[in-house]
């Protein structure tokens, strides 16, 4: 695919404080500036759990988020940001040295689409789960199970907001019952399903993989 940039966010801190992460299938390319300082670019690693990040005051953050799935040739692509590049032609830079398999992005489309087990994703797909492990590992560095799990916990979290009962959202979602999903959401964001915060749905409502 020749377009690899999911969205690009912006952020300043207003005052020292932290920032919350959750696990969103994505990876991004941050710039961070602050006064006094020379910007720098850094990527991000693909989260697997929650996590709080400390940002000073007066720190200026713009990301780009790649489509989940996408290989990064990381050291050329540094090499080649630049600060003063416009929107379009940091794009295009980023494109350049950004690169997602459309096999992969096909199976993980497929494992978002609720499959029960990996197995049956692959059979959805027309290839042996063996086929689908070794893609998808290789390609993104975690194996399909992983991509199932938070595809799935991130649509029960979003379906928390609605006034579904917990059973039966956990049915939907593809758990065994409730308290499978309790632990699973207790697992990838930190609480339990009654004590998810505002900041969480609002880092949920953001683009990524679900």
């Amino acid at each position: 695919m020749n377009d690899c940039i999911l969205e690009i966010w912006q952020y300043t801190a207003t005052s020292n404080g932290s920032a919350l992460v959750i696990p969103d299938g994505c990876r991004d390319i941050i710039r961070s500036t602050s006064f006094g300082k020379r910007p720098y670019w850094r990527i991000t690693t693909l989260d697997t759990q929650t996590r709080n990040v400390y940002i000073h005051k007066g720190v200026s953050l713009m990301g780009i988020r790649l489509r989940p799935g996408t290989q990064i040739n990381e050291q050329k692509l540094l090499g080649n940001l630049s600060t003063g590049s416009n929107k379009l032609d940091l794009k295009d830079r980023i494109n350049s040295f950004c690169f997602l398999n459309q096999a992969v992005a096909e199976s993980l489309e497929c494992l978002r689409s609720q499959p029960r087990t990996v197995s049956t994703a692959a059979k959805w797909l027309g290839i042996t789960p063996r086929t689908l492990q070794r893609l998808i590992t290789s390609q993104t560095g975690q194996p399909p199970r992983f991509w199932l799990q938070l595809a799935r916990v991130r649509q029960a979290a979003l379906a928390l907001k609605t006034s579904t009962p917990l059973k039966d959202i956990a049915h939907i979602h593809g758990y065994s019952d409730q308290s499978h999903m309790s632990r699973e959401i207790k697992h990838w964001f930190g609480v339990s399903p009654s004590n998810l915060t505002p900041e969480q749905y609002d880092r949920l409502m953001d683009s990524g993989y679900s």
